[in-house]
């Protein structure tokens, strides 16, 4: 009859076992009656090691996520780089139209140029003029006159000078 490896005489008494069996049954006991009067030490205690896992295992997962995105990076960064070439195709032809016009139509700056006019800054407009005018920079030192049309940037018509000071005008809008 074969004899149990722990029950032998040779390697363990039976008095050694008892003592190993108390301990653990003591260890056991030490645990649950510390688990009973501080419920949450455990947790209050490894609560570092769990954040710093957690931080780690973040990092580590954007990481390696990185990696896995390189490919759609390259296809993206692919048609990214056809639609600019598609634009810039785009731009030289619109820039060539634009060329062939202003040289029928002749440049915008001889055009600006044949309109003859007096520049004026707007000194005040609505609310702090009566509604509909404006207060110009410029008066009949500078050559208004009452009844001119009054224009913006681009030919745009603004009002007509209503009434004309020294150096001040209102036009109404």
């Amino acid at each position: 009859m074969k004899r149990n490896a722990l029950l032998s005489s040779t390697s363990v008494s039976l008095g050694t076992l008892a003592c190993t069996g108390r301990f653990a049954l003591a260890f056991s006991v030490l645990l649950l009656l510390l688990r009973f009067l501080t419920p949450n030490l455990f947790w209050h205690l490894f609560t570092p090691v769990f954040r710093i896992a957690d931080a780690f295992s973040t990092e580590s997962r954007l990481f390696f996520n990185s990696f896995g995105d390189t490919a759609e990076l390259a296809s993206q960064n692919e048609i990214l780089s056809n639609k600019n070439t598609v634009l810039a195709n785009e731009n030289q032809a619109l820039l060539k139209k634009e060329t062939d016009l202003e040289e029928i139509l002749g440049s915008p700056a001889t055009v600006g140029n044949s309109v003859s006019g007096i520049s004026a800054g707007v000194v005040a407009r609505p609310p702090e003029s009566p509604y509909d005018t404006l207060v110009i920079a410029e008066g009949s030192r500078a050559g208004i006159a009452r009844g001119q049309e009054v224009f913006g940037n681009g030919g745009v018509p603004i009002g007509v000078v209503s009434s004309v000071l020294t150096d001040f005008s209102h036009v109404t809008l």
